[in-house]
C-alpha cells in the first residue's frame, strides 16, 4: 500500500467479521465500517426509555433516471412514525411530496433488525407500502390514494442487488451524547439497477435497469434532539460501467470512520473526510463542492431542482430539508491496493445533495 493510500485510509477502521453492535446498557460496542452489514443489531438491546424517546429506525429508497426521481420512506421514530413519498420531475421542475404521520408507533412497524433480510408491510385507509427482500432483489410497491388531488400514485419496481460492495457504518455521537448511549448504525447501498413502472393518475412511467438506478438508506440509531447532516449520493454509468458514491458529514463522531465511499465496477473505494462546501441560502443556484485533502477528489454539483420540506409539530419537532438534485462534474482518482490508479472524469452524473436540520 503506497503513501497516498495509507493517508487515504488512516482514519478508516474496517470491520471484516460479524460482531455485536450494542453492549451493556445499549452502548455501542464497536465503531467502524464494513463492506456488508456485519453488525448484529437488536432494538431490544436499547434500554426501554431510550428506545421509546430517542431510537430512530428508517428505510428509505430512492430511484430514478435523468428526468424522474421517486423516493419512498418508512420510519419508526418511537413517539412519531412517518410514511412519505416524493415524485420529482427534474425536466419540468416540480415535485409532489406527501407525508403521513403516525403517533407513537413504538416498534409496531416491525422494522427489520437486519438490512439483509426481513420485510416491511404498511397499511392504512389511503396508503399501502411494501418493502420486500428477495434473493438478490428488493421489491418496492405502493399505492397512495389521492396523492395529487384525486390522482393516485402507484409504484411497482424491483431493485437488483448483486453481491457487490456496499457500506455499513457504526459510529457514536460526540461527547456527552456518546456517554448517553447515542449512536448511528447505517447501511447504504448504491448503484442498484431498477426496473418496473410508476403511475400518477392516468400517466404511466416505465423504468429500465439500463437507465435507472437506485439506492437504499437503512438507518437505525439513538439520536440527539438537535442535529444537522449533509448527505450526497449518485448512481449511474461511467463508460458503460456502474459508478456511484455516498458522501456526507454530520452523522456522529467520524474519528474511526466516515461515510464517504465511491463505487466502480462493483467495488467500493472508501475515503476519509472531505471538505464539503454547502451553498447555504442559495441551494437552488449555488454550486456544491467536494475536495479531498490529498487532491484526489475534486467534484462539484450544479443544481437543477430543490425539493424543500419544512415540517414542524407544535414547534417541538422540526425537520428542515433542502434536497437538491443536479449534475456532478469533476474528477475522482481511485487507488487500488497495489497502488495503481484509475481516474474517473464525470461530465454530468445525476444525483442529489441535501442539507437537513432536525429537532426530533
Amino acid at each position: 500500500m503506497n503513501q497516498q493510500t495509507q493517508r487515504r485510509y488512516s482514519s478508516q477502521k474496517e470491520i471484516v467479521g460479524e460482531t455485536k453492535l450494542l453492549g451493556k446498557r445499549g452502548r455501542l460496542a464497536v465503531s467502524g465500517w464494513s463492506r456488508s452489514p456485519v453488525f448484529n443489531y437488536n432494538r431490544l438491546d436499547v434500554p426501554s426509555l431510550r428506545r421509546a424517546m430517542r431510537l430512530k429506525e428508517w428505510d428509505y429508497y430512492l430511484f430514478g433516471d435523468d428526468r424522474y426521481q421517486i423516493a419512498l420512506t418508512i420510519a419508526d421514530n418511537g413517539y412519531m412514525g412517518l410514511i412519505s413519498a416524493s415524485f420529482i420531475d427534474l425536466e419540468k421542475g416540480f415535485d409532489i411530496t406527501k407525508s403521513k404521520m403516525a403517533a407513537f408507533p413504538m416498534g409496531s412497524f416491525d422494522m427489520p433488525f437486519s438490512s439483509d433480510n426481513g420485510d416491511i408491510v404498511y397499511r392504512s385507509k389511503k396508503v399501502s407500502l411494501n418493502f420486500i427482500k428477495g434473493n438478490k432483489t428488493r421489491k418496492v410497491s405502493m399505492r397512495w390514494i389521492n396523492f395529487d388531488d384525486s390522482k393516485e400514485l402507484y409504484a411497482d419496481v424491483t431493485f437488483v442487488q448483486n453481491d457487490e460492495d456496499s457500506m455499513a457504518i457504526a459510529v457514536p455521537f460526540e461527547g456527552k451524547a456518546a456517554k448517553a448511549g447515542k449512536f448511528y448504525y447505517n447501511h447504504k447501498i448504491n448503484c442498484m439497477p431498477v426496473f418496473g413502472k410508476v403511475k400518477l393518475g392516468a400517466e404511466e412511467f416505465n423504468f429500465s435497469e439500463n437507465t435507472t438506478f437506485g439506492c437504499l438508506d437503512w438507518g437505525r440509531g439513538v439520536w440527539p434532539y438537535d442535529n444537522n447532516w449533509v448527505w450526497c449520493s449518485a448512481s449511474g454509468l461511467y463508460k458503460g460501467e456502474r459508478f456511484g458514491f455516498n458522501l456526507g458529514t454530520g452523522f456522529g463522531d467520524r474519528a474511526q470512520c466516515g461515510e464517504n465511499i465511491f463505487y466502480y465496477k462493483g467495488k467500493g473505494y472508501k475515503v476519509g473526510e472531505l471538505q464539503i462546501d454547502v451553498p447555504k441560502g442559495n441551494y437552488k443556484q449555488g454550486e456544491w463542492t467536494f475536495r479531498g485533502e490529498d487532491g484526489l477528489i475534486d467534484l462539484r454539483m450544479i443544481p437543477s431542482y430543490e425539493r424543500l420540506a419544512d415540517i414542524s409539530v407544535l414547534g417541538l419537532l422540526k425537520s428542515e430539508q433542502h434536497q437538491v438534485f443536479g449534475k456532478y462534474y469533476g474528477t475522482v482518482v481511485l487507488i487500488e491496493d497495489d497502488g495503481s490508479e484509475t481516474t474517473v472524469t464525470l461530465d454530468g452524473l445525476t444525483g442529489f445533495s441535501e442539507d437537513v436540520i432536525n429537532k426530533w
